[in-house]
């Protein structure tokens, strides 16, 4: 795999004077209203956390930064082509163009014209340019209406979830505060770009990662994969000939079009059948039926870029002396402890962050914001013993400097301001590492890790 980039990136900085578009081996925009909803709430949720009606707009730098997740890009000459992430990106695009909307009779306002389009020689085009969707953008843009009739899936979609955008954004955020958060928005909310620049290592990422508004289905990914290994001189009318089958099958009802894949995948590749026994395994029959996605990821070799859990040091010692320790005991010795009064702002947190050239995910067990001298808390639970040796002490440490670092990115904060720490439970022991590693050491050391 050649060079990938990842950087963090505010809307302006994403959207502004830079074109994307969507490969043809992509999905189709599907977002519902549910997912819709929840991008505004969130987004006004955060926003309303801070927002005084008395406040200065240039106290809006202060307020908190939210991590809207990644993007995938594929570079080809001056365009980027989305891999991965044209749920939440064109969901963005529709939200900037309901501000600009919303904007339109105000004696001053925010400008995210640019963030939406640009022009060149008097010609506008859209910064996500996608040719079947320019005439519903134009008249979504222009506040005009547009009949969707016959008109392609995606396009239909584009359409109602902007007319969700508008039933669903909150009445507070319309008035006074409407600059502040237009400003909040371009300047406080981010996103990790991770670009590729060979179609090779940008089909591989679209094969290894899920989006993480609309999880991507077994289907899409078999899509992907496919197409990837077609001529690149015939994969235009394999698209059109893929999304025509895929649209007669989900025409015919629910489910028949993974329950087509499972009969064929069965009719080709499985040889054996789960006895009729008790404790007989699952043979290839059964995987492919009940564990397609799974099924698909072993056929198919697929695997994410590094996880959290990959890191040196990440294993929990559950076969350490004592490991049979009742849960009910582990419980009363962690509600004695100096955790148990205190209450956590976040519990299980997912996280994907860029350290050095490398995507790293993984899940914070707890984030503590009540400490006195008004730092973060990042504190991993520990079943097992506590490290013997300097050695399996500086290996556990690796994985706590990746959640420190994380919980830094996703809060916006300098990491300075994170402190973190493990729990031993059965030790009722709080162990704070003093010489956690800083991003550079992180990414040198996960560089040196073997590529997976």
């Amino acid at each position: 795999m050649r060079e990938i980039l990842g950087k963090a990136k505010t809307i302006r900085e994403l959207l502004k004077g830079v074109k994307y578009s969507i490969d043809y081996y992509q999905r189709e925009y599907k977002w519902h209203e549910k997912q819709i909803r929840e991008l505004v709430d969130d987004l006004s949720d955060k926003f309303l956390e801070e927002y005084q009606p008395t406040h200065p707009r240039s106290k809006v730098a202060d307020y908190p930064h939210y991590f809207l997740g990644s993007i995938i890009i594929s570079k080809k000459e001056s365009v980027g082509y989305i891999v991965d992430g044209q749920q939440r990106l064109t969901s963005v695009t529709l939200l900037l163009i309901l501000l600009r909307n919303l904007q339109m009779d105000r004696p001053k306002q925010v400008n995210v014209d640019e963030l939406i389009f640009s022009e060149k020689f008097d010609q506008k085009s859209f910064n996500l340019h996608v040719d079947e969707r320019t005439p519903a953008m134009d008249a979504l843009y222009e506040g005009q209406p547009f009949d969707v009739t016959d008109r392609p899936e995606s396009v239909q979609n584009l359409v109602q979830r902007y007319h969700d955008l508008e039933t669903c954004f909150p009445e507070e955020l319309r008035e006074a505060a409407l600059p502040y958060f237009i400003d909040w928005l371009l300047e406080n909310v981010h996103l990790v770009e991770i670009t590729a620049y060979s179609d090779d290592d940008a089909y591989t990422i679209f094969e290894t990662m899920n989006d993480r508004g609309l999880s991507l289905s077994p289907t899409d990914m078999l899509k992907g994969y496919l197409l990837a290994r077609i001529d690149e001189a015939k994969r235009t009318a394999a698209n059109t000939r893929w999304r025509d089958r895929i649209r007669e099958l989900n025409d015919a009802g629910k489910e028949v079009e993974s329950d087509c894949f499972k009969a064929w995948l069965r009719s080709q590749y499985a040889t054996k059948i789960r006895e009729r026994k008790k404790g007989a395994r699952p043979e290839d029959f059964d995987r492919i039926g009940t564990e397609f996605h799974r099924w698909l990821e072993q056929r198919f070799g697929q695997q994410r870029l590094i996880d959290a859990d990959d890191l040196p040091g990440a294993a929990d010692d559950a076969a350490a002396p004592g490991a049979d320790l009742e849960l009910t005991e582990l419980k009363t010795i962690f509600e004695a402890s100096e955790w148990a009064g205190r209450w956590p702002a976040e519990v299980e947190v997912p996280f994907e962050t860029v350290i050095g050239d490398r995507m790293v995910s993984g899940r914070i067990d707890a984030v503590f914001a009540d400490a006195p001298d008004g730092r973060f808390d990042v504190v991993d639970w520990k079943t097992g013993r506590p490290p013997g040796s300097d050695g399996e002490r500086n290996a556990v440490a690796v994985q706590l400097a990746a959640y420190r670092l994380a919980w830094a990115a996703l809060a916006g904060l300098p990491v300075t301001d994170v402190r973190a720490a493990f729990y031993y439970v059965r030790d009722d022991l709080t162990v704070r590492p003093a010489d956690l590693l800083d991003a550079s050491g992180l990414a040198a050391m996960i560089e040196a890790l073997p590529a997976v």
